[in-house]
């Protein structure tokens, strides 16, 4: 809550608390009746991305269009603005699109020179992306990550299949596995 009260210490009144790192179903309907827009901006920390990751789901079943805020300083927004109110601004006004957001910590650990690292990097985002409900928002980052990874969008789209069911492949490779006996 107090960021929520730095918040609109800064003059940004549009803001709403979570408890803790638990956005509800219950919130977002509150929220939907006002917007279909919503900007995130949990901790930094791995459970703040976690709850981010969440939200963005729960908020996709309601159709709205998900954006992160992110700090450059501060673990939240009340350190932020404690230190400077206009930080807090920018940072709302740079927010981005909750899919790009996770591009960016994911592929900010990876050297896509590695076979390993791309394998990574396709494993941690395409699921995100393809649990997306929106077409034109799936296919964007689709075509985004096929470029990353230089590898065509219909074998991602293949290869989505395997989140989907994980047993998916296995069966053939056991197979051909006891007819080379």
């Amino acid at each position: 809550y107090m960021d929520v009260m730095a918040s609109h210490r800064a003059g940004v009144v549009n803001v709403v608390a979570a408890s803790g790192t638990a956005l509800t179903e219950k919130q977002l309907k509150l929220i939907k009746r006002f917007t279909d827009n919503i900007a995130l901006c949990f901790d930094t920390d791995s459970a703040g991305v976690k709850a981010m990751l969440r939200s963005y789901k729960l908020a996709q079943s309601f159709d709205m269009n998900t954006k992160v805020v992110q700090l450059q300083f501060g673990k939240d927004p009340d350190e932020l603005i404690n230190k400077d109110a206009t930080l807090w601004e920018k940072a709302i006004k740079e927010s981005k699109h909750l899919i790009d957001y996770y591009f960016d910590i994911t592929l900010k650990k990876m050297d896509l020179n590695k076979l390993e690292h791309q394998k990574q990097v396709r494993d941690k985002l395409l699921p995100l992306i393809m649990s997306s409900s929106d077409t034109v928002e799936r296919n964007h980052f689709l075509d985004k990550l096929s470029t990353i990874l230089k590898i065509d969008k219909q074998d991602l789209i293949k290869d989505s299949e395997r989140f989907k069911n994980p047993n998916a492949g296995r069966a053939q490779v056991n197979q051909s596995t006891t007819d080379n006996r």
